[in-house]
């Protein structure tokens, strides 16, 4: 159950490569299958109607997916730059700190999947890191993933 005023709502994208070596974004749908040989742009979105102290945003990733570390100078078409990733590998998926957050805060990570199956996944929540009770999770969650 959400507890705190804020949303948080997250998107992938599919990064298709294009002929002059950028990528395009193509969202991927909550029934669409990921693919095993393509990378993906993963985008979480945590919106607040007050400040908030602590944050951490908690991801669930499926086995096999995991963040690549490095953007290696990726151009992605209507994004400026993607930022080196900050986020702390965990059983079942990642976490982003964050600290203070106040407005809308968009944090973005380069995936990739290597291991085919269906997956049910918890929805995403982002918390307050000394009051974990107090968080606000995903909605709508994406809690079936197939990977192809």
């Amino acid at each position: 159950k959400s507890t705190l005023p804020a949303t948080l709502t997250h998107q992938l994208y599919l990064l298709k490569p294009q002929s002059d070596g950028s990528f395009e974004t193509k969202l991927v749908g909550m029934s669409d299958e990921v693919h095993t040989d393509a990378l993906y742009l993963d985008t979480y979105t945590l919106t607040t109607t007050q400040t908030l102290h602590y944050m951490v945003i908690d991801a669930p990733l499926p086995a096999g997916a995991q963040v690549e570390s490095g953007t290696w100078g990726i151009k992605i078409k209507d994004i400026d730059e993607l930022p080196r990733a900050n986020f702390q590998e965990m059983t079942g998926g990642y976490a982003v700190p964050m600290g203070q957050v106040n407005g809308t805060t968009t944090l973005q990570h380069l995936l990739r999947f290597s291991q085919r199956c269906q997956y049910v996944l918890p929805a995403a929540r982002a918390y307050n890191m000394y009051r974990p009770d107090a968080q606000v999770l995903e909605q709508p969650a994406r809690n079936r993933l197939i990977v192809e």
